[in-house]
């Protein structure tokens, strides 16, 4: 019976970085399941792919150490392999998805909740649909025993198609961590504190705006203050691709553990630099958990209120 839970993507990533390609798995929801597997051995996942997944990336998805139970695998659909280019800045200036309509029938179909996951202490979820199953599920479990939900909202921020389905949610949710391109337009401002103090409004009991290579800013409605996160330092970014899914995987759990937004945002910010200085996803052990502590320290030090 797993205390998190993880609802995301799977899908083949081939990624365009300062000119080189490699393919990788991704999709966002295994880059959370790491961000959290990194401060908890205790998580389920609940995601979706086609039977017809590469077997290596099947052995890494076992490897990582999650309960699988949530794992839907579909043999009348294929396995979504999505096409995403970077700038040297880390931002996505290209991405496409082969078979968008199998991606859509994919992404639209329910996955049930395993019966073991249904006591777990948190969910997060990444998700551009607030109609998806999964919300009223993390609703409903919410509901009947008090577990923390928290949203990675995915918003269309170039056309704003689901802007408001988002905002309507959001006083249900107990924590919520939009990217900054979302939140600032959402906001409409570009400075750092005004964004935050627009995104406490909104009616969860923690916001954290994730701003790539600029850190995080962060608010709880319990100590109403406001806090700037700086990037935990990394020799090279060698692979960008969820890190901001690993920083929402490695907060919740910091969250839940702590109600501390600055412990919260710095496990994230933690999981996320861990992520960033090797292609694909680290394998989890103990060393790895260990540099992740003699980084906790330091990392939380370094906040600063806005």
């Amino acid at each position: 019976m797993p205390d998190y839970l993880v609802y995301g993507k799977i899908h083949i990533d081939h990624i365009v970085h300062v000119s080189a390609e490699q393919v990788f798995l991704g999709g966002g929801g295994p880059q959370a399941v790491f961000g959290a597997l990194v401060w908890s051995d205790s998580l389920g996942f609940l995601s979706r792919s086609g039977v017809d997944i590469e077997p290596r990336f099947v052995a890494e998805l076992e490897a990582m150490g999650a309960d699988l139970a949530g794992w839907r695998r579909m043999a009348h659909l294929p396995t979504p392999h999505t096409f995403l280019e970077y700038d040297v800045d880390e931002y996505l200036i290209a991405e496409g998805i082969r078979a968008p309509d199998a991606w859509m029938t994919m992404m639209r179909t329910p996955i049930p909740v395993p019966d073991s996951y249904r006591t777990a202490k948190a969910i997060h979820l990444i998700t551009e649909w607030v109609d998806t199953a999964m919300v009223g599920s993390a609703l409903e479990m919410k509901a009947a025993t008090g577990c923390l939900f928290s949203l990675e909202p995915i918003i269309d921020y170039k056309q704003w198609t689901n802007r408001q389905d988002i905002l309507n949610l959001l006083p249900q949710v107990d924590v919520v961590t939009p990217d900054w391109p979302s939140a600032s337009g959402i906001a409409g401002s570009s400075e750092p504190r005004e964004v935050l103090k627009y995104w406490t409004k909104l009616g969860t009991k923690l916001v954290a705006i994730r701003h790539g290579a600029h850190g995080a800013y962060l608010w709880s409605q319990a100590e109403d203050r406001l806090w700037h996160i700086p990037p935990v330092p990394v020799d090279e970014v060698v692979d960008p691709t969820g890190a901001g899914n690993a920083f929402g995987g490695g907060l919740c759990v910091g969250w839940q553990q702590s109600g501390d937004a600055r412990i919260a945002g710095s496990y994230g910010g933690i999981a996320a630099r861990l992520l960033l200085e090797i292609p694909g996803i680290p394998t989890i052990s103990e060393p790895l958990r260990a540099r992740a502590q003699a980084l906790l320290e330091r990392t939380i030090a370094s906040a600063r209120e806005l």
